[in-house]
């Protein structure tokens, strides 16, 4: 009888390429979908469901409107708690903000001012303006310490140099003290008042 013989071929099987890929590709979106899930909820902070979305910035009724669609960081943050009880509150700039019901602490000016139940827990409001734009007073919304309102916006980083902030905001010093070490502000593009003083 004669004898057939067989060699295998020398170089690797596809499976020796393959199999260790999958698993990479595996662990890569594992990583990813478990980072971006801690991001939408601000770490170990659990969000509120807001009661509705914000209203129209330019209607001084306060009145409650339809929503925006959320920026590229996920579902908007809806507590305040998981901006202030962040340590690093950088990493949350560019993400959309829809706070209801908060309580303004000081006005501070005509577009800007605190919301958040004490010093410690507050965020600074800026009414995000085109400043080349000015706005008609009957526009702006009214609003005054003591109130409830309903914000919505983009967290935006405090800049090191806040020169051209104080002027177009016309900030005192203890208002540039305070939003220099809150890391953070809320451009908000609308603004309801839900509950008068």
């Amino acid at each position: 009888m004669a004898e057939i013989n067989i060699e295998r071929k020398k170089g690797s099987s596809i499976w020796a390429w393959l199999i260790p890929l999958l698993l990479l590709l595996a662990l890569a979106w594992w990583l990813i979908s478990r980072n971006s899930h801690d991001t939408t909820t601000g770490g170990d902070v659990a969000p509120v469901a807001t009661a509705g979305a914000v209203g129209n910035g330019g209607d001084a009724s306060g009145a409650v409107g339809a929503g925006d669609a959320t920026a590229a960081g996920g579902a908007p943050v809806t507590d305040i708690m998981a901006i202030v009880a962040v340590p690093d509150r950088t990493s949350l700039a560019g993400r959309r903000v829809e706070l209801a019901n908060v309580p303004v602490g000081a006005v501070t000016g005509d577009e800007t001012f605190w919301v958040g139940s004490s010093a410690t827990q507050q965020l600074f409001v800026a009414l995000d303006r085109n400043p080349s734009t000015p706005v008609p007073e009957e526009s702006r919304p009214n609003v005054d310490a003591g109130q409830k309102v309903s914000v919505a916006g983009v967290l935006q980083r405090v800049p090191s140099d806040l020169t051209e902030m104080r002027k177009r905001w016309k900030m005192d010093d203890a208002t540039v003290a305070s939003l220099a070490k809150s890391q953070v502000y809320l451009a908000a593009d609308r603004v309801a008042i839900t509950q008068p003083r």
